[in-house]
């Protein structure tokens, strides 16, 4: 066979793959309807001032749009340093369409991925197959479908435990290179709790190997191994480094760097009653979500009846090591994942390290669902190399009991209204009519068929490309009526088309627009004109300065105005976004300090100040903004006196300020703001944000990022002209 033919043929599952994913979503691929809720609130607006940036030659570092400005680039969640969002945001800007595409490329990612693990784990290629359909359309990308950085981080996994499970099977050194581009990935485009989790889980598996390889081999080979994980930890931190810099740099400005509340960790978990969505997750999803102690997008497990019953399988079947690993670690997620319900994630938070710094226990259920579908496919595997029908009978029937006894008992024994159209009519759309119970029925009488046709499907005694073609079929009908029935709920919403919002779009500022006559305390994100889909952040859209904004990360100083201090934050705000103060008090610090409200503007522990003198404003006092970019910002001074100009942008490490090109000394003003005296005359007064660290971290994580990939990429080319040499998975 040519190896242009040989290509074709190994392409044919990713591109079958990518087809059936797309389709299951194909309200999102054909742009029918809008994404919902978080990613349209938050990513967005992030992802587009960072194409803005980019696309106007510019290092996404700062957003002074929301909170009185932070630096976006160390915000985990803001993708400032992934390099998909650099590919759409320079080559194309963010719009509501390559929002969408982009959020359709990461759950073909994850069906890559999962295929990928499969084969590494010596699975045949229908199962693998079957394996990255029913982790890219589990109840995690369904559920979570608003939090896109989740939905990045579980796109990711596979990869990475395929590339250390290769550093394991073949010990060469693109497998270590290749695992710290995954690592990368990973670090630069997820929301962090998913590498913390997934650190323990690499160390387990580095334990496991080290003693296999101490049992069984040499002291060379275990050194080697070392070695090559110490290479791959090593260029995963070069990689990351940018990322690790702005992260580091940002802690001591964080009102929540030692932790979070207790009660804010226990906060959305996958509480008992949503494990129902592991066989009917019709049920987990309504309009009225009381009963489930948790947030709609929280609640959904499900992966497909196929790998779940041969999940149940796999507890009664022999299994080596590494997958009683993945099974023990998918257990115990599931567990923790469960918040208050059980005291394990109150263990873990006061004693387990990372575990005190992220909320939404549900976010560890990837993990249950992860290992879950490694070991169900397991399962599978052996039972298409090795047909049992009496197992094949028990399991079913088992699984068929299941169902039976979970809907019942869920329905308290009730019937539903069979007669009434208007609900029945609506089972495939957000319903304020439907409820629990007729849901229910209507997916345990799909499911019981489905089970059936499964049975009938693996009863066939001849393997045939007509039998694998069946079962395949039959899993993605499965697992896409599953997403058909959910999305409405979670994943699009049904009164939005992106061809409004799209369209609206196209009417807002290009570039980055002065900020002369705009008082911000106008420019709130309510008052803020909404359009199309986007009703939060939209001042980031239209380039104003909001003292408000919808984002989690918020520096401590910023806080500690908005609650302690409101009325300052207030009477500062009734500025534009700089200003020169007439009325001005030297306090060493303004916290534990009382009070009364006042126009005093407060400059924090700078004595220089004192030389100052305070005159009240006249009509020779010129204050011009010359340039507004996101690091840098000017204006053009013309004062009579000295004055002290307030920049209404956060006080944080990497501001500069020059007057006349000369470096001056920067002042706290109101505890987190910036100002500067000036000088009387006219003078040209920059504020540029400049972080020497996080700017020579960038360039080492480049250099970096450029050897990985060249390496990988010549390995690749070299290695088809060796034989692979590989070593067996587990014992």
């Amino acid at each position: 066979m040519t190896s242009i033919k040989l290509l074709i043929r190994n392409s044919l599952p990713y591109w079958l793959m990518a087809i059936l994913v797309v389709l299951a979503f194909y309200q999102i691929t054909f742009f029918q309807f809008t994404l919902k809720w978080d990613v349209l609130d938050a990513v967005f607006p992030w992802k587009y001032l960072i194409a803005d940036s980019l696309q106007n030659h510019i290092l996404p570092l700062w957003n002074p749009y929301q909170h009185g400005g932070y630096p976006i680039h160390a915000d985990p969640q803001s993708t400032a340093w992934y390099p998909i969002t650099w590919f759409i945001g320079y080559f194309f800007h963010y719009s509501i369409y390559t929002l969408m595409v982009e959020w359709l490329l990461h759950i073909v990612i994850a069906a890559w991925g999962m295929y990928r693990l499969g084969i590494t784990l010596k699975f045949s290629p229908l199962v693998a197959m079957i394996m990255g359909l029913s982790y890219s359309m589990s109840g995690f990308f369904v559920g979570n479908a608003q939090h896109i950085n989740w939905l990045i981080a579980a796109a990711w996994i596979p990869f990475l435990i395929h590339a250390y499970l290769l550093m394991w099977q073949n010990r060469k050194w693109k497998s270590a290179f290749g695992f710290s581009l995954y690592a990368f990935m990973l670090i630069s485009g997820a929301y962090p709790a998913f590498g913390m989790i997934l650190l323990y889980l690499l160390l387990i598996l580095f334990i496991y190997f080290v003693i296999t390889i101490y049992r069984n081999e040499n002291k060379a080979a275990l050194f080697h191994f070392v070695r090559l994980n110490l290479l791959a930890f090593v260029f995963t931190l070069l990689n990351g480094a940018v990322v690790l810099v702005s992260v580091f740099q940002l802690m001591p400005f964080l009102q929540r760097s030692g932790g979070i509340a207790l009660r804010d960790a226990l906060f959305g978990p996958f509480s008992f009653t949503s494990w129902k969505s592991f066989i009917l997750p019709f049920t987990t999803v309504n309009h009225d979500m009381s009963a489930f102690n948790t947030d709609i997008s929280m609640t959904n497990g499900y992966f497909g009846l196929i790998l779940f019953a041969f999940l149940m399988v796999a507890f009664f079947q022999k299994k080596n090591f590494l997958m009683w690993i993945f099974l023990l670690f998918g257990l115990l997620n599931l567990l923790v994942s469960l918040g208050d319900s059980l005291p394990l994630r109150t263990f873990f938070y006061h004693y387990i390290p990372f575990f005190n710094l992220f909320r939404f226990p549900a976010l560890l259920r990837i993990f249950s669902i992860f290992t879950f579908i490694i070991i169900g496919a397991d399962a599978l595997n052996q039972y298409l190399a090795n047909p049992n029908p009496t197992l094949l009978k028990w399991i079913f029937g088992l699984l068929l009991a299941i169902l039976l006894t979970v809907g019942l008992v869920s329905s308290s024994f009730q019937i539903p209204n069979l007669y009434n159209s208007t609900q029945w009519k609506s089972l495939f759309h957000y319903s304020m009519e439907s409820d629990i119970l007729q849901q229910l029925y209507f997916q345990l009488f799909i499911q019981i068929i489905a089970l059936g046709l499964f049975f009938l499907i693996l009863r066939l005694k001849q393997d045939t490309k007509w039998k694998s073609a069946a079962l395949l079929l039959l899993v993605f009908v499965d697992l896409g009526l599953a997403t058909q029935l959910n999305a409405p709920y979670t994943v699009y919403d049904e009164h939005r088309n992106p061809r409004d919002t799209y369209s609206e779009m196209r009417q807002l500022p290009i570039g980055f627009p002065l900020q002369n006559d705009k008082i911000l305390l106008h420019q709130t994100d309510e008052m803020t004109p909404h359009f199309g889909c986007i009703w939060r952040n939209v001042n980031t859209f239209r380039k104003q300065i909001a003292p408000d904004g919808y984002n989690p990360l918020m520096l401590k100083d910023y806080v500690f105005l908005q609650d302690s201090l409101p009325w300052l934050l207030r009477n500062s705000n009734r500025h534009t976004v700089a200003f020169f103060a007439d009325n001005i008090s030297l306090v060493k610090d303004l916290k534990g300090m009382n009070l009364q409200d006042s126009n005093m503007i407060f400059v924090i522990g700078n004595k220089s100040i004192d030389k100052l003198s305070i005159s009240p404003l006249t009509t020779e006092d010129q204050l011009e903004n010359t340039l507004f970019i996101p690091n840098e910002i000017r204006f053009k001074t013309q004062t009579s006196v000295d004055r002290l100009l307030v920049l209404q942008q956060n006080y944080y490490m990497g501001w500069q300020i020059e007057i006349d090109t000369k470096k001056t000394d920067l002042i706290n003003v109101n505890q987190s703001f910036m100002g500067v005296i000036v000088p009387s005359g006219t003078h040209l007064v920059k504020f540029i944000y400049k972080p020497v660290w996080v700017i020579i971290a960038f360039v080492v994580s480049i250099i970096s990022l450029m050897f990985t990939v060249i390496f990988v990429l010549w390995s690749n080319v070299n290695s088809r002209r060796l034989p692979r040499e590989t070593r067996p998975i587990g014992r």
